[in-house]
């Protein structure tokens, strides 16, 4: 369990800003062993993707029956945005942070929690926007995904790591398959509270997971080149100039796009204005990113290396933003052009969307015996270029 490159000096209080963020385990020769808790620790993570994806599937299938319950259907997108949003800005800021202060833990109950609460404020709203203010909240739970990844690796020994990511992916299909049919039949039973009923299933799931890692995950011991820090010093690490570019760009990014049309022409200054102004802020993150730090959101380090590492690594970066854009137009645009062009009934559109993460779930575990086995890399690049294709 030790992650290469890691440098053992510690670095003098001149020197922070070239500090290595990579963690060095405690017996990291060590294979970990299996305890009754690891158990427990596996199946939170096994919840919490199975819950992340839970929340990001079901309102996109009733968005419409929202969007009319609560008169509220030219903002109604701002639910599954809003989730979506948080997740993207925050993912870089917490998967470094639990690194830096050595928290991994602490965020993933932290999130949860605030999740939870989250799923608690959405059943009783009377305005859309106390929807999106918990979808807000839910997205702080989201985007924890980058963990829920790294602690199955972190606790088993690796033999077991690929099988049980497949497992991960696996609960992550479950949960997309669940919360559509959950959330079409009970909005279909009852358009007002079917919906509703969804958010309180989704506060007790948030709330078995967070109570799941705190029983079941204890972190490895490991220090790494940070640890002599103070806590300013350490949130000088976590990149807050560009957190904050980030967030302001494409939350104007966004903002501009849901406005037009809706609420505003395209011609609009208000809706133009955004646009350009969110753009321009998107822009100046990349030249801070490239220009202004080294140890940033988007840290050069793992760009440098030549074709073995850096070339490598931004083509898969590149190849999993265009997945990532293909996934969520899927996610969040087929239940509204099904809505509007074929089905009607919210639970039999959920059925329409099973096909697909049925495919994914039972994909994902020949996969992990492949990788498990060892032979698993160059076939798994040949299919998916090919499907691709």
């Amino acid at each position: 369990m030790h992650e290469k490159g890691a440098e053992q000096n510690i670095p003098s209080e001149g020197e922070e800003q070239q500090s290595t963020h990579d963690l060095i385990y405690d017996n990291a020769d060590e294979e970990p062993e299996l305890h009754f808790r690891t158990y427990i620790a596996i199946a939170a993570m096994f919840l919490l993707n199975l819950t992340q994806v839970f929340a990001l599937q079901g309102p996109p299938v009733v968005l419409s029956a929202i969007g009319k319950d609560l008169n509220g259907a030219s903002i109604q997108t701002w639910v599954p945005n809003a989730l979506s949003l948080v997740q993207a800005i925050l993912c870089p800021v917490i998967a470094n942070a639990s690194d830096v202060f050595q928290a991994r833990k602490t965020i993933l109950v932290g999130t949860c929690l605030l999740s939870f609460i989250g799923a608690a404020i959405a059943p009783n709203a009377t305005h859309i926007g106390r929807v999106v203010a918990a979808q807000v909240l839910i997205g702080f739970g989201f985007a924890s995904v980058p963990l829920a990844y790294c602690v199955p690796s972190e606790i088993l020994p690796r033999r077991w790591r690929p099988f049980v990511q497949s497992g991960v992916n696996l609960a992550g299909a479950l949960g997309a398959c669940a919360a559509p049919l959950i959330i079409g039949s009970l909005t279909e039973g009852d358009p007002h509270t079917g919906w509703r009923l969804f958010y309180w299933i989704q506060m007790a799931l948030w709330g078995a997971t967070a109570l799941a890692i705190l029983v079941g995950y204890q972190p490895p011991r490991r220090h790494s080149g940070l640890d002599h820090l103070t806590f300013a010093q350490k949130l000088r690490h976590l990149d807050l100039p560009g957190f904050f570019l980030l967030t302001s760009g494409l939350t104007l990014f966004l903002v501009s796009l849901n406005l037009s049309g809706n609420a505003y022409a395209w011609s609009s200054a208000r809706v133009l204005a955004t646009l350009l102004i969110g753009l321009v802020v998107l822009a100046t993150f990349g030249i801070y990113e490239i220009k202004g730090t080294s140890t940033g959101i988007l840290h050069q380090e793992l760009f440098r290396g030549g074709q073995q590492r850096g070339r490598t690594f931004g083509l898969c970066v590149l190849l999993i933003f265009i997945e990532g854009i293909l996934l969520f137009s899927f996610i969040v645009y087929y239940p509204a052009l099904t809505t509007a062009l074929f089905e009607q009934d919210f639970f039999l559109l959920a059925a329409r969307i099973q096909p697909f993460w049925l495919a994914c779930g039972l994909a994902t575990l020949p996969y992990g015996w492949l990788f498990e086995s060892g032979g698993g890399y160059g076939l798994h690049g040949y299919l998916r270029s090919g499907v691709a294709g």
